[in-house]
């Protein structure tokens, strides 16, 4: 069964549409991001590398601001019943 017709399933079957679907799908992947970027520092700072350290950092602040904005929209979409 291919991804769209599955997602097309879940819709019909829990009455949460595509959309929300797609949000929680993506919060649930930025969240693994965030927890996978806190070990590549993690690993960086053992490593003594500081320019790594410092990208890893900064991508994991940009990550956290998607996680924020996918958690009021989803929110939202749940409480509007979506």
């Amino acid at each position: 069964m291919s991804q769209e017709s599955s997602k097309r399933r879940v819709d019909r079957i829990t009455g949460v549409s595509n959309v929300t679907f797609d949000l929680t799908a993506l919060f649930w992947n930025k969240l693994e991001g965030v927890t996978a970027l806190q070990t590549y520092q993690r690993d960086a700072d053992e490593a003594g590398d500081t320019e790594a350290r410092a990208l890893f950092e900064r991508l994991e602040q940009g990550a956290r601001a998607d996680v924020e904005a996918l958690r009021v929209l989803l929110a939202k979409r749940l409480t509007e019943g979506g």
